[in-house]
């Protein structure tokens, strides 16, 4: 799908995300947007000179978790990419220091990803936010009472972190998986509304 792939690339050229040569780990959940990061990363490495790394945290929070785990690690392998997995006590970590489980697994989730940067000798973390999480991300940041930064939204790039796919839209994603007949994971747990995020993507947006 060369319209999605070309999105892409001009929002790296644009943005000055990826020079070229370089080394990025990709965090990849299983979900269709990290699925679509690093397929359409691993199309473009040619024209950048880029070396992919693939990286899955397994929060330990769900029975299936192991089969995502399992699933990324078939993924990135058919792919030719080097794929690092790990595991963290996400529940633990949230009781232990009085956070959100969503929190935690933020906060844990980008200590392994750089942890995993810095043994691959790594200059970018890529991750899949696309541009409905930052809708998400800017009304929920409102409702909390943000000032200007926070509803400014989720920054392009941050600290070596880069979202090349803030410039689609997920069902573009989707439509770009299909398209290259990729499948994904669906973790029913951004379904449930107990979380404000969740509540925002399920019942507000639609409405």
């Amino acid at each position: 799908m060369p319209a999605f792939t070309e999105k892409v690339e001009h929002l790296i050229r644009k943005e000055k995300l990826i020079d070229p040569g370089m080394r990025v780990v990709v965090g990849v959940s299983g979900g269709a947007d990290s699925v679509a990061l690093l397929s359409v990363l691993k199309e473009l490495a040619p024209s950048f000179s880029l070396d992919i790394y693939a990286a899955h945290l397994n929060h330990l929070l769900r029975e299936e978790a192991g089969e995502d785990a399992a699933f990324v690690q078939r993924f990135a392998r058919s792919l030719g990419v080097p794929v690092t997995v790990g595991y963290a006590r996400v529940a633990h970590l949230a009781r232990t220091h009085k956070m959100s489980i969503e929190e935690a697994g933020r906060w844990a989730r980008y200590q392994f990803l750089r942890h995993v940067a810095q043994g691959a000798g790594a200059q970018r973390i890529a991750v899949g936010h696309h541009s409905g999480d930052q809708v998400e991300t800017v009304i929920f940041n409102f409702l909390r009472g943000a000032g200007s930064a926070g509803i400014a939204g989720i920054p392009v790039q941050n600290r070596g972190v880069i979202r090349p796919l803030l410039g689609v839209t997920r069902e573009e994603i989707e439509d770009y998986c299909c398209f290259h007949d990729l499948t994904w994971c669906t973790d029913v747990t951004n379904l449930e509304t107990d979380y404000q995020r969740n509540r925002i993507r399920v019942e507000l947006l639609p409405y």
